[in-house]
């Protein structure tokens, strides 16, 4: 999957929910296609990095390997963004 194709996939996948989230937060309009973070993910994990990791490339399943990194890291730091609000809204109500 070439960059072309994966902004094709965005594109088929876009919300104008999702974009009015995004301009909220901050990011100008015209950058943003209003996908939610799961389509962002399944597509970075379902479909490019194994693509890549069946190729028969080594540097092909290099690539593969830092994508799952980077989505790894991306959850890893959400999860803990959670749990610290989680932990302040238990502080709040007590």
């Amino acid at each position: 999957m070439i960059c072309d194709e994966i902004i094709e996939e965005l594109k088929a996948n876009a919300s104008e929910k999702y974009k009015a989230n995004v301009v909220k937060m901050g990011i100008l309009e015209e950058y943003s296609i209003g996908v939610s973070t799961a389509v962002v993910r399944a597509i970075a994990s379902n479909e490019l990095a194994r693509e890549l990791w069946n190729s028969s490339y080594h540097e092909a399943k290099l690539l593969s390997v830092l994508i799952f990194d980077m989505i790894m890291t991306f959850l890893s730091v959400h999860l803990m963004y959670f749990l610290f609000n989680l932990g302040k809204m238990k502080r709040i109500v007590l």
